[in-house]
């Protein structure tokens, strides 16, 4: 009798099993068939699905981690922005460190307004440091508000003008305003009914503007334009002549004028640089900076915008110009 190895033996008892014959029995040609074709329809089906998600997600490229700058590393300075679902996504650019706070600057203050030690309040700019003369004119009026203090002034001044006026009268001097404002039509109208005047005479058209321009200031060059220039009188003068230099109200004027921001225009030794006459009555709002400066200094205004380089030197009445005129 044939001997048997020990797996023939083995064999064979699996052989003679109940699982092993139930078993051996399920996998027929027809159940294999099946498991065959469940089985190829699912891989069709994984690898469609691959498909699509590949396509509805493409790759994100990654950031060539070893060309970023030393404070920039993958591990710290990226972030992942969330998908719509909350899930994590793609890489997003590297976050740099939050730039430090610039502080707010503190806003520019107002000017402080200078009250003068007579206690009024004087303002100043470049509006009340305006230069007209015979070289330096407007062709139009300015564009300023008016105000009335017995003649029409700039309104910024008007409330120094009264201050002033008060201030004299408690000290027993008389001032009075006996002009103000004029603009340019009311300066042409003086300025052509002079030379009318002039005309009949006998001179010529040309003669009689020469010589009225010698005594009336021409349209554009009064400082009355400005509403800045006052010229004062007191009690008992009722027109403008150097007599008024003999008063008390123009003594006091010189002592106290450059307080309120006024100086006297036209010195009597300045013709030649400011090419009007001596008009001690004429003075002119220029504001607490520049009257304080020129205080006992003997300059006039040209001089005075030299002296701080406003003005190109040198001041003189150029030859073609006529003789010094009144500033009427």
């Amino acid at each position: 009798m044939k001997r048997k190895s020990a797996f023939g033996l083995f064999a064979g008892v699996l052989r003679r099993t109940a699982f092993t014959r139930a078993f051996m029995r399920a996998f027929t040609p027809a159940f294999m068939r099946a498991f065959t074709h469940a089985f190829m329809l699912a891989f069709t089906l994984a690898f469609v699905l691959c498909g699509c998600q590949a396509a509805l997600s493409p790759d994100i490229p990654q950031p060539p981690w070893d060309t970023l700058p030393p404070s920039v590393s993958a591990a710290s300075d990226v972030t992942h922005a969330p998908e719509p679902d909350g899930t994590a996504g793609g890489v997003t650019a590297p976050v740099s460190a939050p730039a430090a706070a610039v502080p707010t600057p503190e806003p520019t203050p107002e000017p402080t307004p200078f009250v003068s030690e007579v206690g009024v309040e004087l303002p100043e700019g470049e509006w009340s440091m305006i230069l007209l003369n015979p070289w330096n004119s407007i062709e139009e009026d300015l564009d300023i508000e008016l105000k009335g203090v017995g003649r029409k002034v700039d309104a910024r001044i008007a409330e120094v003008v009264k201050k002033l006026i008060r201030d004299a009268k408690s000290d027993g001097v008389s001032i009075k305003c006996q002009s103000g404002f004029r603009d340019i039509e009311y300066q042409t109208g003086l300025f052509e009914r002079k030379v009318e005047r002039l005309m009949r005479t006998g001179l010529t058209e040309e003669e009689a503007r020469k010589q009225a321009a010698a005594v009336v200031a021409i349209p554009g060059t009064s400082e009355h334009h400005t509403g800045l220039a006052i010229d004062f009188t007191t009690e008992g003068m009722s027109s403008l002549t150097e007599e008024f230099a003999k008063t008390k109200a123009f003594s006091w004027l010189m002592e106290n004028g450059y307080k309120y921001g006024f100086i006297m225009r036209y010195p009597e030794d300045k013709m030649h640089i400011t090419g009007i006459i001596y008009e001690p009555w004429h003075w002119r709002y220029v504001g607490p900076t520049v009257s304080y400066a020129m205080h006992g200094t003997g300059e006039c205004y040209e001089e005075y915008l030299v002296r701080i380089g406003r003005l190109e030197p040198p001041v003189t009445l150029p030859e073609t110009t006529p003789q010094p005129f009144t500033e009427n």
